[in-house]
Formats: C-alpha cells, sequence, structure tokens
C-alpha cells in the first residue's frame, strides 16, 4: 500500500573520490533539444527525439565534400556528469527482460536493491543507503516522480515502451534537480534510426497463470519517424508456499495476490529542416493489483490501482548560439487504494516547462544554462482542501578540459520552492587519465544536494504541527 507516510526534506553533501578502468570514454557533446507541450494539451500523441544532421560544405571540386567539423565529448549522460559513475543498460539487454518490470532489469544488471513488497505490491529503490524518495527518476529529461509522494513504484514501470535507461551513482541535484541524493535513474524514449517499417510481437505464457503479450510497430523516414507500442500482462500468483506462521508449516495456496497491467507508449518526430526538429512523446500505465497480507495476518481484501499518463512536446534548434531545447509536458498520477475499512484515492496534475541553451567552443568547453518550472495540483482524501504548488529552478553546467588527460565539471542549481528555501547546489567533479589512454582513470566528485517535501509532507492533515 502506498500511504501518506511523512517525509522530510533533505540536504546532503557527498564526497566520492575512486579509481576504475572505463570500457570507454567517448567526447560527445549531446546535441539534443526539447520543447514540451503546454500542459494543457492531453492530447494522445507522443514523439521520439531525433538527432541534427550536420550540414554538409561542398569544395570546388564536385566530386568530393567535406563535411563541418563537430566536436564531441561523450555520451550525453557524462557529459556535465565528470567524476561520476554511470552505467547504461543497452537496449539488447532490456529486450530479454521485455516481459517484466524496470525494477527486474535494473536488479539484474545494476547494483540497486529494490524492496518488493510480493508479486503484486510495490518495488522501490535502495540506492547507496538512502530511500527510494532520495532517488530521481527522469523520463526525457524529466523528473516523472509523483509528488504527492516523491518516490516511484518500478513495479508499474514495464520495460517495453523504453528505449535507453542509464543509472548515475552518486549526488546529482545540481543536474537533475529535487531528490538526486544518493543517484538518479534516467529513463528515454525510442529512437526510431533505421528507414522503414518495422514489427516486432510478443508473446508469453507460463506458470500460475502468467499471460503477457506485446506489440510495436514503427516508420522511420527521412524527416518523419512514428512508433507505437502496446502491452497487456495478467498473472493470478496462485502458487503454493509453506506458511510459517501456522504449526507444522503447512502449505498453503496464494489467493489474493492478482495482478493487470497494461499500457502503451507513442512517440513521433518531424525534422522541419536540418536544423529544426519537433517531437511529441505519450506514454500511459495502468495496473489493477491485489494487495497480498502478510504471512499470518488476516486478509483485508486490499486492492489498489495505479494510473499514469505522461505527455511531452520538445523543440530542437541549432544555431550560431549553439543547441536550444525546449521541453513542456503534462503529467497525472491516480492511486485508488481500498481495503475492509479504507477508500483512499490520489489524483495529482503536473505540468513541467524547461529550456536549455548549450554551447559549445571547439575541444575545450561546453556551457549549458537553463531553468525549469512545475506547477502541482492535488486531489487526495488525506489533504486538507486542494492545495497547489510552484517549484522552479535556474542552472549552469560547465565542462571543460584543459589537456588531453584532464576533465573538469563545475555545476550550480538553485531551486525555488513555495514554503521551502533550498541552498543552492553545486558540484565539482574531475577525471583523469594519467596514463593518457583509457586504460586507467582517476575520478573524484564533491557535491551537495536536497530533497524538496513532498505534498504529503506538507498537507497531509495532521503532518503539520
Amino acid at each position: 500500500m502506498l500511504s501518506g507516510k511523512k517525509l522530510h526534506g533533505h540536504r546532503l553533501t557527498a564526497i566520492a573520490v575512486s579509481a576504475c578502468i572505463p570500457v570507454c570514454m567517448l567526447r560527445d557533446v549531446s546535441k539534443t533539444i526539447v520543447v514540451k507541450l503546454f500542459p494543457f494539451l492531453k492530447v494522445w500523441l507522443c514523439a521520439s527525439l531525433c538527432s541534427i544532421a550536420p550540414m554538409a560544405l561542398a569544395q570546388q571540386d564536385t566530386s568530393a565534400y567535406q563535411l563541418r567539423t563537430v566536436e564531441v565529448f561523450g555520451n550525453p549522460t557524462e557529459v556535465y556528469t565528470v567524476g561520476s559513475k554511470v552505467a547504461y543498460i543497452d537496449s539488447t539487454f532490456l529486450s530479454t527482460y521485455s516481459s517484466s518490470s524496470l525494477a527486474d532489469a535494473l536488479q539484474a544488471r545494476t547494483l540497486l536493491y529494490f524492496k518488493s513488497y510480493g508479486p503484486s505490491g510495490i518495488s522501490s529503490v535502495a540506492f547507496r543507503g538512502t530511500n527510494a524518495s532520495q532517488t530521481a527518476v527522469l523520463w526525457n529529461g524529466l523528473n516523472i516522480a509523483p509528488a504527492s509522494l516523491g518516490q516511484t513504484d518500478f513495479s508499474t514501470i514495464p520495460v517495453t515502451g523504453i528505449g535507453h535507461v542509464a543509472v548515475q551513482y552518486g549526488s546529482a541535484a545540481a543536474n537533475y534537480g529535487s531528490g538526486a541524493i544518493g543517484g538518479a535513474i534516467l529513463l528515454n524514449s525510442h529512437e526510431y534510426k533505421q528507414q522503414g517499417f518495422g514489427t516486432d510481437i510478443k508473446l508469453e505464457a507460463g506458470s500460475f497463470e502468467r499471460y503477457f503479450g506485446s506489440g510495436s510497430a514503427s516508420y522511420s523516414g527521412k524527416k518523419l519517424a512514428y512508433g507505437l507500442s502496446v502491452y497487456n500482462l495478467k498473472a493470478a500468483n496462485n502458487y503454493t508456499y509453506k506458511d510459517l506462521s501456522r504449526f507444522g508449516t503447512p502449505l498453503a495456496r496464494q489467493n489474493h495476490a492478482a495482478v493487470a497491467q497494461r499500457g502503451s507508449t507513442q512517440d513521433f518526430s518531424w525534422q522541419i529542416s536540418p536544423k529544426t526538429e519537433v517531437a511529441l512523446h505519450g506514454w500511459y500505465t495502468y495496473a489493477d493489483r491485489e494487495i497480498q497480507p502478510a504471512m499470518g495476518s488476516a486478509d483485508t481484501d486490499a486492492h489498489q490501482v495505479d494510473e499514469s499518463l505522461r505527455l511531452m512536446a520538445e523543440l530542437n534548434h541549432l544555431s550560431w548560439l549553439g543547441q536550444t531545447s525546449i521541453k513542456t509536458a503534462y503529467f497525472n498520477d491516480f492511486l485508488h487504494y481500498t481495503d475492509l475499512s479504507n477508500d483512499s484515492k490520489s489524483d495529482v496534475d503536473t505540468y513541467q516547462l524547461q529550456a536549455e541553451q548549450t554551447y559549445t567552443y571547439g575541444r575545450h568547453w561546453s556551457l549549458r544554462g537553463g531553468f525549469n518550472l512545475q506547477y502541482f495540483k492535488a486531489l487526495n482524501d488525506g489533504y486538507a482542501g486542494e492545495p497547489n504548488e510552484v517549484r522552479s529552478s535556474v542552472f549552469a553546467l560547465f565542462r571543460y578540459d584543459p589537456v588531453e588527460p584532464l576533465q573538469l565539471s563545475l555545476n550550480l542549481r538553485q531551486a525555488f520552492v513555495e514554503g521551502f528555501n533550498p541552498p543552492p547546489t553545486p558540484s565539482l567533479g574531475f577525471n583523469w587519465k594519467p596514463l593518457n589512454n583509457d586504460l586507467l582513470a582517476l575520478k573524484g566528485s564533491i557535491s551537495s544536494s536536497y530533497r524538496v517535501p513532498t505534498l504529503n509532507d506538507r498537507f497531509w492533515i495532521g503532518a503539520q504541527p
């Protein structure tokens, strides 16, 4: 059961130094840029972000062409996170977990620990000794954790429909904002780069009446790309187990752990010109679960419905000033919990706007600045009234490579929240390759982080003195 448990704001300063042998250290600067539709748009269209193709300049000899020089730093996630460990989960591995939740895939591939409350219960992450509300979860660059609880239930997030996953270990509030104390999990939509049509269908059947089906279709042309994926899961979870709460530990059958999930994703992108692209993304998930009682406890017929709708629009533009990215999004998170003595509903609307400008100078430095605006409106049986909240932040991220073996990053974010004054959150990181190759690297970082109190912290009846 997701309850209205009172949480507290946190601020953490973390220092980490480690020696590691990286698999690859490409130098690359992300030129992805994004714009979001106005929050009031609740249209079920979505899109994938594509890269902007560089322009080719012809020489006098028409049989030969010279492309404009493009300087790159590394994977987009690592550009401004120098000194931090970042792990990537490739699409091939994700495909083997296409019928599972994101919690299963991350626990198998990363060092993260997930607290799972049975096959139909919630699954929350424990990241480097922190709790679930101290881990940021972002989708295409925007935080998707419900503002009421401030944490994400990974059992309701399917692998189907997710294109790329990255995990950053350690404090990262300067990069991602509130909640990134233990680390951040970064989810991105599919990118449809292979031209033509594509389809994929998967069907599974397993023990305990478990059935799963998914299908996807995509098209990619020179200027337009579109992808659609759907999935459906049903499981009775009527397995047998030894009841340790009873004398002789007799075998018993679980009869209240059924789960039904379904959802879909849509991604659409249109390259208006060689330097401008727009994209729409949509993601819908629905989970209907019976909450199994603890062993030895009475069955209270607990039942929970989770429903989430996420819509986003992006604009990408390349000019002499660099890369411009504008995103706007609308998220809705609905939760309905019932048992023999409770009937609780929570409905939270989230509107977000984020704008970024990135300027890269040669191979030595890159600067990104921008702002983020969030507006929350909540309906909750446990709140007094219908509260709303506005949050905003400004940030500047700087990457500097003075010499070939050394990379530095200096980042800063300042958040502004009603009723809570987060301090400035800077971070400084370095990556030094003493042998001037990829065989050995010394990394280190120092950073400050924060977590804004959730809506439950502020508005739950009896939460405040």
